[in-house]
């Protein structure tokens, strides 16, 4: 490979880099033949030879840059390399990483096959120091660790630079996300990297719309190369032409649902930025749609918990549906059932009858029950509730992602798949502000006499 003259280059390896990164397909070819491999990495880092050109930082003066795009097509491997060529080639001092759980922050920004440990070049591997929630870069450079669990850590650090990864599926995104925006003050060039699968959400929106915001757009067919023949022909058999495809796959940004009770936007303007312990509530009720397998062909089983506070207003607390034999989700049951305090579970038991009683009465026989029967369709049944929420009578207490989802797109007659989730959480709002509560006092003195036993 020839080498190119010295003499002509321009004085930065920047400005080498806003160069190349300007030029078209063939023009960007011809003049990266000019460089030999030792020029490439000193411009870029050793990940520029096998990226994909929707895979490099785009080139100008940005602040946000988003890349929306379904799942596998190389999102995590864009923001751990460009975070690591910020550190070793572009003065990044203190930045940041933020991801929706610990678990998601370690096995996907960190751990994971396409995280930061695995991708670093030999010459520029970090030391992962967990206990302290940092990474130190061979430079005595540090990135920051935080998760959308913990918003409060974000409240007085300095970051210059910031990855965000899958954004939509924070808890509290938008506190989150304001938050970290805060952090940003640290010298003069502050950037940031959004990588998701999109939801249509309204901080989503918001960054979008922003003018100092480039967007990189992709489906996970343009990564296929990277990815195993089977994953593929399983997605494309499964998903591909639906609804969720659009979303998983391609990375679209999905408009509401006609028909559907819900909408994104209707959520956000009653979400509350409280957490279950900062509540005052008066009764706690579990709703559970159950699932008879564990198969991965089989439902998920539906279990949502719901408070209620003096004033009357409904709190959806939590989402903790599961795939999972009988047994694993009514010891899930039990363990919210006892640790949040709860007052009755709702179960249907139209594809399980007596044996839904069993299940959870095994898990924990003091356990509170009432199994309902499903006799009107799913919509008919969450109307009353949809109307709750439009009133503001209802709130998220946090961000539920997959079950928001469910809400905002389920329609009737559509979709082959039943949505748990809303079931559970129609069954669980139903008892909870349109139920009959004269035992209420009942129930709660027969758990205080079984605890003080």
């Amino acid at each position: 490979m020839m080498q190119l003259d010295s003499a002509i280059l321009p004085p930065t390896k920047k400005c080498w880099r806003e160069i190349i990164e300007s030029l078209s397909g063939p023009k960007q070819k011809e003049l990266i033949e000019r460089f030999n491999d030792q020029q490439i990495s000193a411009i870029f880092g050793d990940w520029f030879l096998d990226a994909r050109r929707e895979q490099l930082p785009p080139s100008g003066n940005w602040f946000i840059w988003c890349i929306l795009a379904g799942r596998g097509f190389g999102k995590t491997w864009a923001g751990a390399h460009w975070l690591i060529d910020e550190h070793a080639l572009h003065g990044a001092q203190s930045s940041a990483i933020v991801a929706a759980t610990a678990s998601d922050l370690r096995k996907n920004c960190i751990e994971g096959p396409s995280g930061i440990l695995n991708v670093a070049p030999a010459y520029f591997r970090p030391i992962y120091k967990a206990s302290k929630n940092i990474i130190e870069w061979p430079n005595n450079t540090v990135t920051h660790l935080y998760t959308s669990e913990k918003p409060s850590r974000l409240r007085g650090p300095n970051h210059d630079r910031a990855w965000c990864d899958e954004l939509s599926w924070w808890r509290l995104p938008q506190d989150v996300w304001d938050m970290l925006m805060f952090t940003l003050r640290h010298g003069q060039d502050t950037r940031c990297i959004v990588t998701m699968t999109p939801r249509p959400i309204k901080v989503v929106k918001d960054i979008l719309e922003r003018t100092d915001c480039v967007v990189t757009c992709g489906s996970t067919y343009e990564n296929k190369r990277h990815l195993a023949d089977n994953f593929i022909n399983m997605i494309i058999e499964r998903y591909e032409g639906t609804r969720l495809g659009r979303q998983e796959l391609s990375g679209e940004i999905l408009t509401d649902v006609p028909g559907a009770l819900w909408n994104h936007d209707g959520l956000d303007l009653t979400r509350v930025r409280t957490s279950v312990d900062e509540l005052t509530l008066v009764r706690k009720v579990i709703g559970v749609d159950p699932s008879a397998s564990s198969s991965d062909s089989a439902s998920e089983a539906g279990i949502v918990l719901v408070g209620k506070d003096a004033g009357g207003h409904g709190f959806t607390l939590g989402d903790f549906s599961l795939r999972g034999s009988p047994l694993q989700w009514a010891n899930k049951v039990a363990t919210i059932y006892n640790t949040f305090g709860v007052n009755l579970v709702v179960a249907e038991k139209n594809h399980g009858g007596e044996m839904v009683l069993q299940v959870l009465k095994q898990a924990d026989e003091h356990m509170v029950v009432k199994l309902v029967h499903a006799s009107i369709g799913k919509m008919a049944r969450a109307e009353p509730i949809a109307a709750l929420y439009e009133q503001g009578r209802i709130h998220h207490a946090g961000s539920f992602p997959a079950l928001e989802d469910e809400m905002c797109t389920f329609v009737s007659g559509e979709g082959s798949e039943s949505p748990n989730r809303y079931d559970a959480l129609v069954w669980a709002h139903t008892e909870l502000m349109l139920g009959k509560h004269r035992h209420a006092g009942a129930w709660g003195r027969r758990r205080k006499e079984r605890l003080a036993a």
